[in-house]
């Protein structure tokens, strides 16, 4: 049995454990909280703290620039345009 060269390389070992990991939790947490704020489980005021916080430990965890700034185009989608006022300044 042999193990694909590709698995062992610290690029593809650092970016699973990485960027593309906290780019995919943050995605995950936006929905979940839109989602919410959409069906009427949180309220305006829940979600605008929660995105707000949210955004704090993005800014604060090693993501890169290009990850944030596709997180930020979760607000441009049509499904999501409704929480688009809870999208930061940057």
């Amino acid at each position: 049995m042999t193990t694909p060269s590709f698995a062992i390389e610290d690029k593809v070992l650092e970016d699973i454990a990485g960027d593309s990991y906290m780019y995919g939790f943050f995605l995950g947490k936006f929905t979940a909280a839109c989602g919410f704020y959409l069906r009427g489980s949180i309220s305006e005021k829940d979600a605008k703290e929660f995105f707000e916080e949210t955004f704090k430990i993005v800014n604060i965890v090693k993501i890169s620039e290009i990850s944030k700034n596709n997180l930020l185009l979760f607000f441009e989608q049509d499904v999501n345009k409704r929480c688009k006022k809870f999208k930061p300044n940057k």
